[in-house]
This record gives C-alpha cells, structure tokens and sequence, in this order.
C-alpha cells in the first residue's frame, strides 16, 4: 500500500493496525494536509455484516466533535471493495508506548485521565459508549494532548448490535466484569476501562493478569486488585481511591457517570498542585553579582539566622517543644451540651474520629481509645461511662502523658460546633484551643475533624511537619457518614461480646450507608467467619480489601492481615503483618490477640499463650482474650488453668452470655455433661438470641437423649433467621439425630428442608453441606453410586468456591471415595486413595492433618479387614486414639460423625467366633464418657448389636440392659424399623425366662 494513491489520499506510511484494521499515514493532496486513513482488512471486506458494522463505526465516531476525540473526516471505498476511513494524523505516540518506559508521574496521569475522561463525557452525552477504552486506543500529541481514537466498538445506545454472538469486543484485559459476561452495558463500562488504564499509568502493570484469556477474565470477575500503594510509594489515597471505585466489580458501586468521576480527579490535581506551590521555590537566571544584591543577602541571612535561633531557643523561653521522640497524647471524652441526649453516641465517637486523624502523624503518640478504657478498668472504673477531666489527668500519669485533649459539642439551630481544649497534664494550664463547626452533625466527619486535628497538630508539632494535605481527611480513613460511623462502633462492640446477630444488623446498616467505610466491611466479614459463612466472609473481606485505602494505616494492616489468613491462605504474610503492627503498635491490645489467634491455629501453644499475655498486660479484663486463654490451655489439657481464665471472663462481664456459654464448653470437655446444659440454658437467659440452642442439642445427643436433642434443635431453628447460615445448620442436626435413630424417613424430610430453605436464601453453603450429608447417608445404606454422585457436586462446588482449600478437600475426598469403593469390595481402588491421601498430606493445614490422619488410619484398617490381614489391624486400632476434638464447640462435629458405623472389627470378630473381643470393643464404642471415646454421637445400633452379641453368649441381663437401652432411644422418634421390632421381640423372650 506504501506509495499508492487512494482517491486523493497518497500513502506514506504504516502506523500500526489491529483486529478490525490497519491504519496508514497519508496525505491529502487537496488540502495539502496529513491524515490516517483505517483500512478494514481485505480478508473481511466481503462479509456485508462487517462491513455495516465498519460503517456504523465510522458514523458513530464522526458525530463526535471534541478536542479529545480523534476527529472523523470520511468514510469511502476502494475500487476493489475494501472499506477505510479518514482521520485526523497526529505526531506524537500511543499512551502504551509511554506506559511501556515506566510509570507516569503523578500530575503527568492526572491531566491525561481528565483529558480521558473529559472525551467520553462528551461520547456519554451523545449517547455513545466506546467499550475499547486501552492505552493503544489513546494517542499523546508532541504537546500533551490526549486523542481517543478507533470508536470502532461504539454503539448508540439501545442500537441493535451488529456483532455476531460470542465475538470478542475489546481486549480482554480492559474489559468490564459485565463485558466479559456479554451483557448488556452502559457508560460504567468505560469507566471500569478507564480505572484499568488510570491503574496501568500509576503501577506500570495491569491490574488483572493471565497467561490466556479465560485466566484473565477469571481475574476480572473473582480477583482483588492488588493495591497501587503496594506497588507504588507515594500514591495518594484520594488516587488509589477513584481507581477502586472505577473498578467496582459490581457496576452499581461505580461511578455512576464520567463527570463524577472527573470531579473528584480535578479536585485532587487541584489539592495536589495547591502542595506543590506551597513548597515550591522559583529559581531565577544567574546575574552578574554586585555589590548592594550581596549587603540584601548578607542582610537576608541574619535574619535566618536570627529566626532559626528563635526556633531553637523558643522552648527555653515559650515551653515549647523540640521535634524528636513523639509527643505522647490522652484524648478523652467530649462533653454532650446539646441537651439532646440522642447525641450522647458523639461522647465517643468524636474522640475516637480525632484519635484516627491524629495517629496518622509519626510526631505524635497518640493512645488508642481502647487503651484509655483499658487504663479505666486497671483503676476501677469500669463502670465510668464518660471520662472526665480529672480521671483523664489520672490516665495520662499511668501512660506517662504530657498533653490530654477534651471537648465539648453543642447545637444551635441546624449549626453544630465542636471546641477542643489541648492541656498540659503537669501544669494543667490551657496550651491551646480550637473550635470547628458546620451545617448538621454530618459536618463532624466532613471537616470538623479535618479542621480541629490541623490545629491542634499544628500546635503540638509545627506546621512544616503537622497533618495536611487532602489524603489525610477523616473522611479519607474513616467515612463520610457519622450515622454509619455509629452503626459501626455499635457492631464492633457487639462483635467483642459474641452477638453475632446483632453485630451483623449493625455492620450491614453502616455499609449500607456508606457502601465504601473498609472498617466496617471488615468487621463483618469477622462476624460471618464466626457464624461459619464463609461464602460471606469471603465476600466482605474483598469489600474491606477493595476499599482499605479508606481507612488508617492500622486499620489497613488488620484488613491486609485477615485478607491474607483468609482470602490468600497465606499464613506467614499475616504473621508478618501483625509482628509489624506490634513493633508500631505496641499499646494496641487487638494486635497481640490476633497474633495469639495466629499461633493457635498452628497448636503452637507456647507462642499463642505468651501473645495472648501481652494482649492481657494491656487490657487484664479483655473479654475475649481471657477467653482464649482457656481455650488453649483446655486445647493443652490443663484444665485447672482454663477453669481460672474462665472465673476471670466471668467476672468481668458478668451479664455476658458468652462467658456461661464458654463454661458449657468447659464442662462437656471434662466430661460434666448436665452442667454444660445447665451453663448454655443461662447464656440463653442472657440473651435469647445467643444461639446455644444447637449446643444444647448436641450435647444431649452426647448423653443419647435424641428426643431432647430434637426438642432443642427445633427451638434453634426458629430462633434463627434462614437465610442465617446456622438456621439452615438446624435441619442438618435434625436430619443427622432422625438418621441415627433409624428414621431416613424423617432424615430425609429434614435434609430437603434445609436445601429448600438454602435455595431460598442463595445460601451455596447450605446447599453444599446437604450434598455431603447425603452422600455419607448413602454409603451408609449401600447406595454408593448415588453416594459418590453427591459427593462430587460437594467437592466441586467448595473446591470452586474456595480453592486455596483444595489440597484439604482432596484428601477429604480421597477417604470418602476409599470407603465407598471399598465398599464396592473394589481393593485395588481403595488402596490408590489411600495412597492419594498421603501424597497430599505435606500440604494440609495442622487442623487439617490431625482429622485426616485419623480418618486415613480407619480407611486403612477397613482396607487390611477386607484383606484379612487381622492382626496388622488390630495392632493400628490398639493405638488409634479418639479423635481430639477442640475445646471450641464448632460446628465442625457434623463431619466427626462420618462415617456412622466404625464397628467393622466388632464384624470380624464375630465372623471368627472371637465373642469377647466384639463385646469389650463394643463396650468401648459405648462409652458414656466422652473424655475416653471422644466427642463422636453413639450410634443407637451399637447397643442393638452389642446386646445380641450379649445373648449369644449367654449374658442374658446385659442383653436386657441393651436391648432396653436401644429401645427407650428409639422411642417416639423410631417405633417401627426393624431393629426395634427385633429388639422388643428377644426382649420380651428374654424377660419371660429371666
């Protein structure tokens, strides 16, 4: 083509092309001007549904008259055919030729995003979407301007579309999550785009990868950005927050048009530029010196020389304060003069809004509200609501304080103003004062705080050195919302007493306010691992990831610490996230938990306990680290250390429902089974929504007492809401005490209620879990293809949802499929199982690997049963242990109880005559105390086989004993399977001859 004479364009050169076409310098021999000039490819020239849509390009694209749009000057055909369109040329490069150097500097990105932004603002007003928005669609003249070009896969809005289903628009890594789903888009499709490119001229990389592009489109849809500051110093928290709005997976959270998001991208250049010429100095061309500049200078330099003289000798003579060691400072509470109590929540919630503000100064040393009410409780006063003067001068002496910080608030009409008071605690002299205020209590958030923390740190520090700039606003770290602030720090303190439900209400009504406050979604997804919602947790937890550049530098570390544990199964990022926090934090009580937290998970007991210690030194009355404590310590067997931290949980929150509901755990690991009833039946006194009902339930189901156990369960499924993961958790309780009893019937009923109710809610997990206890069911009773089809939609759908589990889903999977082919009398397949699950076993997690290894133990001495190999099975069974179950109550029991039966070599023993092994391995199966057999429910039908077992060898009244046993368990819940029809035959057979 080079050379050729189109019409009246000569082609000079090739520029580059593309899927839909090659484009050409040429000149325009009419107007003596250069053009480009976009061929569409000779290979689709003759296909007319092409070439519509190539048409349809190009009118689109030549209604748009803006200067950041390439303009469109024909559209024309060859005389063989082939299509192309006339554009403007311009000098200069692509914007991915200049991301390809390097990252873009800040101000540099700044101006071209709104050059960006500002072409599809007038495309969007037009009605027009370009959907292709990349950096090799935007070129950068030789002056800085930014040209969109190739409109090539815009279409009027409501426009039939004209490309074939299933084709590709756009590349893939710039695509919306709803593009790669071939639905419908709107103008929040470039802005998704544009938040690509905007993350592309920060970091240099794109934010979504993938060696192919299904790998990419997965990322898109399913995967977290990683966060620019992690990529890039320096980056403003204002910039990486309109990049995490653009790209918004659900195009709802977006900004809803291009100008919105133009606003806030001016507004930061603005802020931006505004610090630059504030400590810019102008240099000026060299002159030849002369005698009355140098008198200027040399006058000039006393003077600094005086100044800075005054700045080092000021604290001498003014008290002041050199910068060096941080300035440590108590805020306390401010005083309610409204007269409204409705705003005594702004008691707290003022100082610890400045507290947040404050801390993000390295100059000063600011105690964390918890710590100040950690102070309170060491002195007795614990039951201090608000924290006085006086009191806050006797904190500030513990900590070893030099500044306390108080205030009041007060209404006028619709103004709100706050006055703050800084005062020096040994003097107790006024150092300095200031006030703030503004339209509403909504005006506390959005520049209160800002104006009160810029002059007191001012003060405090000096102005080179105290907080400015716009990345520092309260609103910045926290939200924009003090109705959402206030949900939250209700929800955080009902997540510290255990009430899960109401913490949930809480959190779920602060985000639903401000749909981006990070904290707020991380305590939530805190609450839904509590609640074992992991579908949940998993989801808020990208929402906390996703919108952690709102929130402080502590609060950003716990986010990317419990992302880490929990999203990226990476346990050493979060080890080193918290030993970090504790170096920087070293007040901070939560911190020290979480590590315990950590080396719990890992049975690293020592460790746990000694982090735990320093959370305590701290806080000796925080709740849920005395909690902890006695769980590991009941973990470590040392029962009369757990019994203490649980004395001291109670008695500092003696109206808890927790700590009774701590007890009962206590009391069913030592083996007091009606005491731990009675402990859980008064935390439900407590408050009736505790949820102890299914605890309750299972303990009697401990005590074989199955009409109890149901009797609760129903309590605790109507106690709970359904779309609750633990009110459809119910009716797998029920369906499993139904199946042991003998009632499939009932079983059933209660498993497809739970599916019914799961589907109802979206719940997968729900529906998930019923899979799994079907596909136990079925081995159980012989069904074993249709148990291995259930156990498969199991295994898929959570390895799918939560793959960085999957080595501990397969070896789950490999002991269930071990038994159910060994069932089909198929050894060979059995054995590869079990081989498969040592393969795996490097990768497990601890608690993982202590619940395999067990059940990998049983598959085996099933194996060397089926083989006839007594002896080498009877030699692993003398020494496998009941499985250890945790101090905690979770609801991890469901899986202890698969498989139902576990009395295979009672089976072999009878088959060679060997009564008196089948009886004390029986006797052993039977055992009421759960500190020997574990914590595994009792299958009703041990005591059905064990008394016929008794009859044949003549133990006719232990035969009764059984037999009557059997039957009062059955009773009401099972009356006529054939067990007990058989049981009270040979009883009452018994009985006559007794």
């Amino acid at each position: 083509m080079i050379g050729k004479t189109v019409s009246h364009y000569k082609i000079l050169e090739k520029l580059g092309g593309g899927g839909m076409g090659v484009v050409y310098k040429a000149e325009d021999t009419k107007l003596n001007r250069p053009v480009a000039l976009k061929f569409l490819p000779p290979a689709y020239a003759s296909d007319p549904t092409t070439k519509e849509r190539f048409i349809h390009e190009a009118r689109s694209a030549s209604a748009l008259q803006h200067a950041n749009i390439c303009t469109i000057h024909d559209i024309s055909e060859t005389e063989d055919g082939q299509m192309y369109i006339v554009m403007d040329y311009y000098e200069g490069e692509t914007l991915k030729k200049k991301i390809e150097r390097g990252p873009l500097k800040i101000q540099e990105l700044l101006d071209f995003a709104l050059q960006i932004a500002g072409g599809l603002e007038a495309a969007h007003e037009a009605g027009e979407i370009h959907r292709d928005i990349k950096p090799a669609n935007i070129m950068v003249t030789a002056k800085g301007e930014v040209k969109i070009v190739d409109f090539g896969l815009a279409h009027f809005t409501g426009q039939t579309r004209l490309t074939a289903e299933g084709t590709t628009l756009g590349t893939v890594s710039y695509m919306s999550p709803e593009q790669t789903a071939g639905e419908e888009v709107d103008q929040r499709t470039d802005i998704w785009s544009l938040g690509v490119v905007l993350y592309e001229m920060i970091s240099g990389q794109r934010p979504f990868k993938g060696d192919y592009d299904q790998a990419v489109i997965y990322a898109i849809i399913n995967e977290a950005a990683e966060p620019l500051t992690a990529l890039r110093t320096g980056i403003p928290q204002e910039l990486e927050r309109i990049v995490i709005k653009a790209l918004s997976k659900n195009s709802q959270e977006r900004y809803p048009s291009v100008t919105d998001m133009i606003v806030d991208l001016r507004k930061l250049k603005s802020d931006l530029e505004t610090s630059t010429k504030s400590s810019f100095t102008e240099t000026r061309p060299e002159k030849p010196p002369n005698k009355k500049r140098n008198r200027i200078l040399v006058s000039i330099a006393a003077v600094i020389i005086l100044i800075s003289a005054f700045i080092l000798l000021k604290p001498v003579f003014f008290e002041d304060r050199v910068i060096g060691e941080p300035l440590p400072v108590v805020v306390i509470s401010f005083k309610n003069q409204t007269g409204d109590p409705a705003y005594d929540y702004l008691q707290e919630a003022i100082p610890n809004l400045l507290i947040t503000s404050l801390e993000q100064s390295k100059y000063l040393r600011v105690i964390p509200w918890e710590r100040v009410y950690d102070l309170l409780k060491q002195m007795g006063k614990e039951d201090v609501n608000v924290i006085d003067e006086e009191i806050g001068y006797q904190i500030c002496r513990m900590e070893g304080v030099e500044a306390i910080i108080l205030g009041s608030y007060v209404k006028a009409g619709d103004v709100f103003a706050t006055d703050v008071k800084v005062l020096d605690v040994q003097s107790k002299r006024l150092l300095k004062s200031a006030s703030a205020k503004g339209e509403g209590v909504g005006s506390i958030l959005q520049n209160q705080i800002d104006q009160l923390s810029s002059q007191i740190s001012d003060y405090l520090v000096s102005p080179e050195t105290a907080i400015r700039g716009t990345t520092l606003r309260i609103t910045d770290m926290t939200t924009f919302s003090m109705e959402a602030y206030h949900y939250f720090l209700k929800g955080q303190d009902a997540y510290d007493n255990f009430y899960y439900n109401d913490a949930r209400r809480f959190l779920e009504r602060s985000i639903q306010i401000d749909s981006t406050f990070a904290l707020a979604y991380l305590y939530l997804s805190n609450t839904y691992d509590e609640i074992n919602d992991i579908e949940a947790r998993d989801h808020y937890y990208e929402k906390a990831k996703m919108y952690a550049a709102n929130a402080g530098e502590k609060d950003r570390m716990y986010i990317d610490a419990q992302y880490a544990a929990k999203i990226e199964n990476n346990p050493q990022k979060r080890l080193a996230i918290l030993e970090k926090m504790a170096e920087k934090y070293p007040k901070e009580k939560r911190v020290f938990f979480r590590l315990g937290l950590y080396y719990d998970g890992l049975k690293q007991y020592d460790k746990a306990i000694d982090a735990f210690q320093k959370s305590l030194d701290l806080d000796p009355q925080f709740g849920p680290t005395l909690n902890m404590m006695a769980y590991v310590y009941g973990d470590m067997g040392e029962f009369e250390k757990a019994d203490n931290y649980l004395k001291q949980y109670m008695s500092v929150l003696p109206g808890g429902a927790n700590p009774f509901d701590s007890v009962g755990e206590f009391y069913i690991r030592t083996g007091r089974l009606d005491q731990a009833i009675n402990k859980y039946k008064e935390a439900l006194e407590v408050k009736p929504d505790f949820g102890s009902e299914w605890r309750i339930a299972y303990t009697y189901a401990l005590k074989e007492d199955y009409k109890n156990a149901l009797l609760w369960i129903d309590k605790y499924i109507k106690s709970e809401e359904y779309k609750d993961i633990r009110g459809i958790g119910g009716y797998w309780w029920k369906a499993l005490y139904f199946y042991l009893c003998g009632n499939f019937e009932q079983c059933m009923e209660n498993i497809n209620q739970a599916e019914i109710k799961a589907h109802h809610a979206k719940n997968e997990i729900g529906i998930r879990l019923s899979n799994m206890l079907l596909a136990w069911i079925y081995l159980d009773r012989g069904d074993l293809t249709k148990g291995r089809s259930y156990y498969e939609a199991f295994f898929k759908s959570r390895s799918k949802s939560f793959p960085q589990y999957l080595a501990n889903y397969k070896a789950d999977r490999a002991i269930y499929m071990g038994l159910n082919y060994l069932n089909s009398n198929r050894l060979d397949s059995a054995r590869v199982f079990l081989y498969k699950i040592k393969e795996i076993d490097p990768q497990l997690t601890p608690l993982t690997k202590e619940r395999i290894d067990y059940k990998k133990n049983f598959l085996y001495i099933r194996i060397l049963l089926a083989e006839d190999s007594l002896k080498q099975a009877e030699d692993i069974n003398a020494s496998l242990k009941p499985l250890e179950t945790p101090f905690r109550f979770t609801w991890n029991y469901l899986d202890y109880n698969f498989p139902f039966s576990q009395d295979e070599l009672v089976q072999i023993y009878l088959k060679k005559g060997r009564l008196n092994e089948s009886i004390r391995q029986y006797e052993n199966l039977i055992n009421p105390d759960v500190r020997k057999r574990g914590w595994r429910l009792i299958n009703p039908l041990y005591h059905y086989r064990l008394a016929k077992i008794y009859e044949e060898d003549e133990q006719n009244r232990k035969a009764i004993d059984q037999y009557r046993r059997f039957i009062q368990i059955c009773s009401g819940i099972n009356d006529d399977s054939d067990q007990v029809i058989d049981a009270k035959k040979r009883l009452q057979l018994l009985e006559g001859s007794a």
